[in-house]
C-alpha cells in the first residue's frame, strides 16, 4: 500500500490541505470490530475443501478476465511514460547525414553527431518526472481497485449462481412432491373419498410447479454464464456451482473511517490523480518561464563522399535561451485551465472519500438488518415445513380441504426460497463490506512504491 509520507511530499501548495485529509467521524455509525481489517476474508465463506475451489476460480479471473488484463495494460503503459520523463534528464545524442548539390558550390557531404540538453533550472523536467510517478502509481491503485471489485463480483455471482441451483432443485423437489400428491389423490377420487375439484387443484399446482422449474432452470443458466464471463471463459454454462458457500460466522474486522483514506485502493488511485493534476500545473505555470537550451556538434563535411570520413571533423558549441514574448494569452489560459482542473478533481476526490464512507455504513447497517431477516425465516420455515405436514395429515383424516393443503405448501415454498435468497444476501453484503474497506485477499502482490 502506498506512504502518507510520499503522499504528503508529493503536494504543492496550489493542493487544499484541507481537503488532503478531510474531516472524518472517529468511528463507523453502527456498532462494529475497530480492529485491522483482515486480508484472510476468503476462508470466512467457505470450508478448507471448498477455500480451495473457489480461490482456484479467483485467480483465474484475475489471469483471465479481459478487463483486468486491459487495466494491466495500462499499468505498463504509464511505465514507459515515466521512462520517457526521466529520460529528459539526459542529453539527446543524435546522428545526421546530409548530402547537397547547388549550382555554385557543387556536391557537399555531411556526417554529424549533435547532443542537446535542457537545464532544469525551474523544476520543469522534475514536475514531468513526478507527475510520471504519480501516473505510474495511479494506474497500479486502479488496477488493485480493479482486481479486488472482480474478487468479489467473483463470489457474489458464484453465490448468485449457487442460490439458482439450489432454487432448481427446490422446485424440482416440489414437482415430484406435487406429482405425488396428485396421484394419492386421483387414488382417492377413484375411490369416492375425495371430491373431482381436488383433483383439478393438484393437476393445476403440479403444472405451476413445473413452469416455476423451467423459469428456475434458465436463471441458473444465465447465472452461471455471468460468472464464467468473469472468469474470462466463454459461456458454456458448464461450470459446477454446487458447492454452497457458508454463512460467515464472525464479527467484521473494519477499522476506523480515517484508515479507509490509506488502505482503499480507489481512494489512493483518486488522490494520486489530483497530485498528478498539481504537476501538470507546476508544469503549464513553468512553460511561461525562459528555457536554455545546450548544443554542441561534431563532425566533417566534404566535396567527395568518398574523402568524408578522411576529411579532418570540426565541432561547434552552442547556448540558447527562448522566452515567450507574446501569445496572445495562451499560455497564461493552459495555466488557468490546469487550475481549474486541480480544483475540479479536490470536489471529485472528496466526492469519492465520502461515497467510500457511504458505501461502508449501508453495507454495516445491511448486515444487522439480514441478520435479524434472517434467524426469523429461519423460524418461518421450521413452522411453514410443520404445517405444511400437519395440513396434509389432517387432509387425509377428512378435517381440512384441499384449498388449506394449498396454502400451506404455498407457504412452505416461500419460506425456504426466501431462505436460500437471505442467505445469499448475507453472503453478497458481507463481500461488499471487505471490497468496501479494500480488504485484500492476498492472491497477488500489493502495490510497491517506486
Amino acid at each position: 500500500m502506498f506512504v502518507l509520507v510520499f503522499l504528503h511530499g508529493c503536494s504543492s501548495v496550489k493542493l487544499d490541505q484541507e481537503k488532503e485529509v478531510p474531516a472524518l467521524p472517529d468511528e463507523w455509525q453502527f456498532q462494529h470490530n475497530a480492529d485491522d481489517v483482515d486480508d484472510n476474508w476468503l476462508t470466512n465463506f467457505t470450508s478448507e475443501s471448498d477455500n480451495q475451489h473457489l480461490t482456484a476460480l479467483l485467480n483465474e479471473a484475475i489471469q483471465a478476465n479481459q478487463s483486468i488484463r486491459a487495466q494491466a495494460y495500462l499499468v505498463d503503459i504509464a511505465a514507459q511514460n515515466l521512462t520517457i520523463a526521466k529520460s529528459n534528464f539526459w542529453p539527446a545524442l543524435d546522428a545526421s547525414f546530409g548530402a547537397s548539390r547547388s549550382q555554385n558550390s557543387g556536391n557537399s557531404f555531411s556526417l554529424e553527431a549533435d547532443l542537446s540538453y535542457e537545464l532544469d533550472i525551474w523544476g520543469a523536467l522534475s514536475d514531468a518526472e513526478r507527475q510520471g510517478k504519480l501516473n505510474y502509481l495511479q494506474a497500479k491503485a486502479e488496477l488493485e481497485e480493479a482486481r479486488l471489485q472482480l474478487a468479489g463480483d467473483v463470489i457474489i455471482a458464484y453465490a448468485n449462481a449457487s442460490r439458482a441451483h439450489q432454487r432448481t432443485a427446490l422446485a424440482a423437489q416440489q414437482v415430484q412432491n406435487s406429482s405425488n400428491s396428485l396421484d394419492i389423490i386421483e387414488r382417492g377420487y377413484k375411490a369416492g373419498l375425495n371430491e373431482s375439484l381436488d383433483v383439478y387443484l393438484a393437476r393445476n399446482e403440479l403444472n405451476s410447479d413445473k413452469s416455476t422449474l423451467a423459469t428456475n432452470q434458465q436463471t441458473l443458466l444465465e447465472s452461471v454464464r455471468a460468472l464464467e464471463r468473469l472468469l474470462g471463459r466463454y459461456p458454456d454454462a458448464k461450470l459446477d456451482v454446487t458447492q454452497v458457500l457458508g454463512l460467515p460466522d464472525v464479527d467484521v474486522a473494519v477499522g476506523l473511517p480515517s484508515e479507509l483514506i490509506t488502505r482503499k485502493p480507489a481512494l489512493q488511485a483518486s488522490w494520486l490523480e489530483l497530485m498528478s493534476q498539481d504537476a501538470s500545473l507546476a508544469i503549464a505555470h513553468k512553460a511561461r518561464f525562459p528555457s536554455i537550451n545546450l548544443g554542441a556538434s561534431y563532425g566533417p563535411t566534404s566535396d567527395s563522399l568518398s574523402d568524408l570520413l578522411s576529411t579532418s571533423a570540426s565541432w561547434s558549441l552552442i547556448g540558447s535561451i527562448s522566452a515567450p514574448i507574446f501569445n496572445a494569452g495562451k499560455l497564461k489560459a493552459n495555466e488557468e485551465i490546469e487550475l481549474l482542473t486541480l480544483k475540479r478533481l479536490e470536489e471529485s476526490y472528496l466526492d469519492t472519500v465520502l461515497n467510500a464512507l457511504l458505501e461502508v455504513e449501508n453495507t454495516l447497517s445491511a448486515e444487522a438488518s439480514l441478520v435479524e431477516r434472517y434467524q426469523a425465516t429461519v423460524k418461518a420455515a421450521e413452522n411453514a415445513k410443520f404445517a405444511n405436514k400437519l395440513s396434509f395429515e389432517q387432509y387425509q383424516a377428512g378435517l381440512v380441504t384441499y384449498t388449506t393443503v394449498l396454502e400451506a405448501q404455498a407457504r412452505l415454498i416461500a419460506a425456504e426460497n426466501n431462505l436460500i435468497d437471505i442467505k445469499t444476501d448475507l453472503i453478497a453484503n458481507r463481500v461488499q463490506l471487505h471490497v468496501a474497506l479494500g480488504g485484500g485477499i492476498n492472491l497477488y502482490a500489493p502495490i510497491q512504491e517506486l
